[in-house]
């Protein structure tokens, strides 16, 4: 029996249980069906879309009253500015907040310069840091894809590929069982 956590990172759609099954079926190789799958949700109107499927649904935080504050009201307070934000945080999270002075951050755009001069002032070099990172990234995928998902132009990544030395060049996609 699978169970199925209704959290993620797909677009607000009438069609979100069928975007998100096709997600994982993509992602993780598996078809989940009513039969074998019971799906967990805080979310009456995402519970209802998957009900519609014929997915049994557990209510989480089901019949408590009042409903508690769900993980998106922590970052709508937080956006607004609202100090009650941390009333709703999990220590943890107060934690990693308070030890990467993330205070420090807000309103400000998160822009990559924003990042590194706070990386910087860890004591973080970000430059090796993200050459490391993307030449990591051209050798377990093709540069095309790193230069598109990271917005760098296709030239630099496979001239960082050819670095690495890696052999998605020479990599033909489709289905060669046929």
């Amino acid at each position: 029996m699978h169970r199925l956590a209704t959290a993620g990172h797909t677009d607000e759609t009438d069609r979100f249980a069928e975007v998100t099954l096709k997600n994982v079926a993509a992602t993780a190789g598996l078809e989940l069906t009513p039969a074998d799958t019971v799906v967990a949700c805080s979310t009456p109107q995402v519970a209802a879309m998957y009900a519609r499927l014929g997915f049994p649904i557990a209510g989480v935080e089901a019949d408590v009253d009042p409903p508690p504050a769900r993980p998106w009201d922590v970052l709508l307070r937080l956006a607004a500015d609202d100090p009650t934000w941390r009333e709703l945080a999990h220590p943890a999270t107060l934690d990693v907040y308070a030890r990467y002075r993330l205070d420090d951050l807000r309103c400000q755009p998160l822009h990559p310069n924003t990042l590194a001069a706070l990386v910087h002032s860890l004591g973080v070099p970000t430059t090796a840091g993200r050459a490391a990172a993307i030449r990591q990234h051209v050798l377990d995928m093709p540069a095309p894809i790193v230069a598109t998902a990271l917005g760098y132009h296709h030239a630099t990544t496979a001239r960082l590929a050819t670095e690495a030395g890696t052999t998605w060049s020479s990599y033909a996609p489709g289905n060669h069982g046929q």
